[in-house]
Protein backbone atom coordinates (compact mmCIF):
# COMPACT_ATOMS: atom_id res chain seq x y z
CA UNK A 1 0.00 0.00 0.00
CA UNK A 2 2.00 2.97 -1.22
CA UNK A 3 -0.06 5.61 0.50
CA UNK A 4 0.38 4.30 4.04
CA UNK A 5 0.94 7.02 6.63
CA UNK A 6 1.40 7.06 10.36
CA UNK A 7 0.65 10.43 11.95
CA UNK A 8 2.71 12.64 9.62
CA UNK A 9 2.71 15.93 11.46
CA UNK A 10 5.22 18.37 10.01
CA UNK A 11 8.02 20.02 11.91
CA UNK A 12 11.39 21.47 12.31
CA UNK A 13 14.68 21.84 14.09
CA UNK A 14 17.41 19.43 15.10
CA UNK A 15 20.68 21.26 15.52
CA UNK A 16 23.89 19.85 14.14
CA UNK A 17 27.37 21.18 13.90
CA UNK A 18 30.65 19.89 12.46
CA UNK A 19 34.01 19.24 14.06
CA UNK A 20 36.60 18.17 11.53
CA UNK A 21 35.26 15.24 9.47
CA UNK A 22 32.88 14.13 12.25
CA UNK A 23 29.34 15.40 12.64
CA UNK A 24 28.67 16.50 16.23
CA UNK A 25 24.99 16.48 17.21
CA UNK A 26 23.52 18.72 19.87
CA UNK A 27 21.50 16.92 22.56
CA UNK A 28 18.07 17.72 20.99
CA UNK A 29 19.17 16.12 17.71
CA UNK A 30 20.27 12.81 19.24
CA UNK A 31 16.75 11.36 19.91
CA UNK A 32 15.64 12.17 16.36
CA UNK A 33 18.84 10.66 15.02
CA UNK A 34 18.07 7.51 17.03
CA UNK A 35 14.56 7.46 15.55
CA UNK A 36 16.05 7.81 12.06
CA UNK A 37 18.45 4.93 12.78
CA UNK A 38 15.55 2.78 13.99
CA UNK A 39 13.72 3.59 10.78
CA UNK A 40 16.71 2.61 8.67
CA UNK A 41 17.04 -0.71 10.52
CA UNK A 42 13.31 -1.43 10.16
CA UNK A 43 13.35 -0.67 6.43
CA UNK A 44 16.33 -2.97 5.99
CA UNK A 45 14.58 -5.83 7.82
CA UNK A 46 13.77 -9.06 5.93
CA UNK A 47 10.84 -9.07 3.52
CA UNK A 48 8.58 -10.91 5.99
CA UNK A 49 7.56 -7.45 7.28
CA UNK A 50 4.28 -6.14 5.89
CA UNK A 51 5.77 -2.68 5.62
CA UNK A 52 7.60 0.19 7.26
CA UNK A 53 7.01 3.92 7.07
CA UNK A 54 9.49 6.56 8.26
CA UNK A 55 9.20 10.31 7.80
CA UNK A 56 11.25 13.28 9.00
CA UNK A 57 10.23 16.93 8.48
CA UNK A 58 12.09 20.05 9.50
CA UNK A 59 11.17 23.74 9.55
CA UNK A 60 12.83 26.74 11.16
CA UNK A 61 11.17 26.16 14.53
CA UNK A 62 10.28 22.49 14.78
CA UNK A 63 11.25 18.94 13.82
CA UNK A 64 9.08 15.84 13.69
CA UNK A 65 9.87 12.20 13.07
CA UNK A 66 7.43 9.31 12.61
CA UNK A 67 8.09 5.56 12.46
CA UNK A 68 5.44 2.87 11.83
CA UNK A 69 6.15 -0.84 11.46
CA UNK A 70 3.38 -3.28 10.55
CA UNK A 71 3.33 -7.04 11.18
CA UNK A 72 0.14 -8.78 10.16
CA UNK A 73 -2.81 -7.06 11.83
CA UNK A 74 -0.61 -5.22 14.35
CA UNK A 75 1.12 -1.89 13.81
CA UNK A 76 3.72 -0.33 16.11
CA UNK A 77 4.12 3.45 15.99
CA UNK A 78 6.64 5.88 17.49
CA UNK A 79 6.88 9.62 16.92
CA UNK A 80 8.75 12.60 18.31
CA UNK A 81 8.04 16.31 17.87
CA UNK A 82 10.44 19.11 18.82
CA UNK A 83 9.60 22.80 18.89
CA UNK A 84 11.05 25.89 20.51
CA UNK A 85 10.87 25.23 24.23
CA UNK A 86 9.66 21.65 24.28
CA UNK A 87 9.26 18.19 22.82
CA UNK A 88 7.21 15.04 23.23
CA UNK A 89 7.27 11.37 22.33
CA UNK A 90 4.22 9.28 21.43
CA UNK A 91 4.20 5.50 21.21
CA UNK A 92 1.27 3.26 20.34
CA UNK A 93 0.20 -0.22 19.28
CA UNK A 94 -2.74 -0.58 16.90
CA UNK A 95 -4.82 -3.61 15.95
CA UNK A 96 -6.04 -3.30 12.36
CA UNK A 97 -9.38 -4.50 10.96
CA UNK A 98 -9.72 -4.25 7.16
CA UNK A 99 -13.27 -4.11 5.79
CA UNK A 100 -14.91 -3.48 2.43
CA UNK A 101 -17.53 -0.73 2.30
CA UNK A 102 -19.05 -1.39 -1.09
CA UNK A 103 -16.21 -0.84 -3.56
CA UNK A 104 -14.12 1.14 -1.04
CA UNK A 105 -11.50 -0.67 1.08
CA UNK A 106 -11.22 0.77 4.60
CA UNK A 107 -8.98 -0.28 7.46
CA UNK A 108 -10.01 0.59 11.02
CA UNK A 109 -7.39 0.52 13.78
CA UNK A 110 -7.59 0.92 17.55
CA UNK A 111 -5.09 0.61 20.35
CA UNK A 112 -3.42 2.13 23.40
CA UNK A 113 -1.12 5.16 23.19
CA UNK A 114 1.27 6.78 25.65
CA UNK A 115 2.77 10.27 25.46
CA UNK A 116 5.74 11.76 27.28
CA UNK A 117 5.96 15.56 27.24
CA UNK A 118 9.05 17.43 28.44
CA UNK A 119 9.98 17.78 31.24
CA UNK A 120 8.11 15.00 33.07
CA UNK A 121 4.49 14.59 32.00
CA UNK A 122 3.23 11.11 31.10
CA UNK A 123 -0.25 10.57 29.67
CA UNK A 124 -2.07 7.55 28.32
CA UNK A 125 -5.03 7.15 26.02
CA UNK A 126 -6.52 5.42 23.01
CA UNK A 127 -5.93 5.93 19.29
CA UNK A 128 -8.60 5.42 16.63
CA UNK A 129 -7.64 5.35 12.96
CA UNK A 130 -9.53 4.91 9.70
CA UNK A 131 -7.68 4.81 6.38
CA UNK A 132 -8.41 3.97 2.77
CA UNK A 133 -6.01 3.43 -0.15
CA UNK A 134 -7.63 3.60 -3.59
CA UNK A 135 -5.81 2.97 -6.90
CA UNK A 136 -6.98 5.26 -9.72
CA UNK A 137 -6.36 5.63 -13.46
CA UNK A 138 -3.91 8.47 -12.74
CA UNK A 139 -2.24 7.03 -9.64
CA UNK A 140 -3.82 6.65 -6.21
CA UNK A 141 -5.80 8.41 -3.48
CA UNK A 142 -5.07 7.83 0.19
CA UNK A 143 -7.35 9.11 2.98
CA UNK A 144 -6.56 9.04 6.70
CA UNK A 145 -8.42 10.00 9.86
CA UNK A 146 -6.34 9.67 13.05
CA UNK A 147 -7.89 10.49 16.44
CA UNK A 148 -6.52 10.21 19.99
CA UNK A 149 -8.04 10.71 23.43
CA UNK A 150 -4.76 12.35 24.52
CA UNK A 151 -5.54 16.08 24.31
CA UNK A 152 -8.43 15.15 21.96
CA UNK A 153 -5.90 15.33 19.12
CA UNK A 154 -6.77 14.78 15.48
CA UNK A 155 -4.99 14.43 12.15
CA UNK A 156 -6.79 14.30 8.81
CA UNK A 157 -4.97 13.67 5.54
CA UNK A 158 -5.83 13.45 1.85
CA UNK A 159 -2.93 12.33 -0.35
CA UNK A 160 -3.06 12.38 -4.15
CA UNK A 161 -0.29 10.37 -5.81
CA UNK A 162 0.37 10.64 -9.55
CA UNK A 163 2.00 7.86 -11.58
CA UNK A 164 4.88 10.24 -12.31
CA UNK A 165 5.90 10.10 -8.65
CA UNK A 166 4.60 13.57 -7.79
CA UNK A 167 2.21 13.74 -4.84
CA UNK A 168 0.05 16.35 -3.13
CA UNK A 169 -0.91 16.15 0.56
CA UNK A 170 -3.59 18.25 2.26
CA UNK A 171 -3.74 17.88 6.04
CA UNK A 172 -5.34 19.34 9.16
CA UNK A 173 -3.97 18.76 12.67
CA UNK A 174 -4.95 19.99 16.12
CA UNK A 175 -5.91 19.28 19.73
CA UNK A 176 -7.70 20.82 22.70
CA UNK A 177 -4.44 22.33 23.98
CA UNK A 178 -4.86 25.34 21.68
CA UNK A 179 -2.89 23.93 18.76
CA UNK A 180 -4.27 23.77 15.24
CA UNK A 181 -2.83 24.06 11.75
CA UNK A 182 -3.36 23.08 8.14
CA UNK A 183 -0.59 21.99 5.80
CA UNK A 184 0.01 21.61 2.08
CA UNK A 185 2.85 19.32 0.99
CA UNK A 186 4.36 18.40 -2.36
CA UNK A 187 6.45 15.27 -2.52
CA UNK A 188 8.32 13.36 -5.16
CA UNK A 189 8.84 9.61 -4.96
CA UNK A 190 11.84 8.33 -6.86
CA UNK A 191 10.79 5.72 -9.40
CA UNK A 192 11.01 2.09 -8.28
CA UNK A 193 12.20 3.08 -4.79
CA UNK A 194 10.53 3.66 -1.40
CA UNK A 195 12.21 7.10 -1.05
CA UNK A 196 10.47 10.48 -1.33
CA UNK A 197 11.46 14.12 -0.87
CA UNK A 198 8.99 16.57 0.68
CA UNK A 199 8.38 20.33 0.60
CA UNK A 200 5.46 21.86 2.45
CA UNK A 201 3.91 24.84 4.14
CA UNK A 202 2.15 25.24 7.51
CA UNK A 203 -0.60 27.69 6.66
CA UNK A 204 -1.36 29.06 10.12
CA UNK A 205 2.17 28.95 11.52
CA UNK A 206 3.41 30.41 8.22
CA UNK A 207 6.41 28.09 8.15
CA UNK A 208 7.96 26.18 5.27
CA UNK A 209 9.36 22.73 5.94
CA UNK A 210 11.41 20.17 4.06
CA UNK A 211 11.74 16.48 4.67
CA UNK A 212 11.95 12.96 3.34
CA UNK A 213 10.12 9.69 3.80
CA UNK A 214 10.72 5.99 3.30
CA UNK A 215 7.65 3.86 2.60
CA UNK A 216 7.84 0.12 1.89
CA UNK A 217 4.09 -0.53 1.95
Amino acid sequence: MTGMKERSTTAGKSGAGKSGPWRVMRPRAVPLAALALAGAVAVAAPARADGTFFQLDRSGNATSGVLAVQRGHVQFGLSRSDWNGGFHWVGRVLWRFPVQLGSIPVTFSVGPAVQYSHPSAWRGGLSFVAESYNPTSWGSLYLLSDLSTIDASYFFLAQFNHKSGVGLELAAVGNNAHYTDKTVTLDYRFRNTPYSLRLGRKLQARETYVGFSVNTF
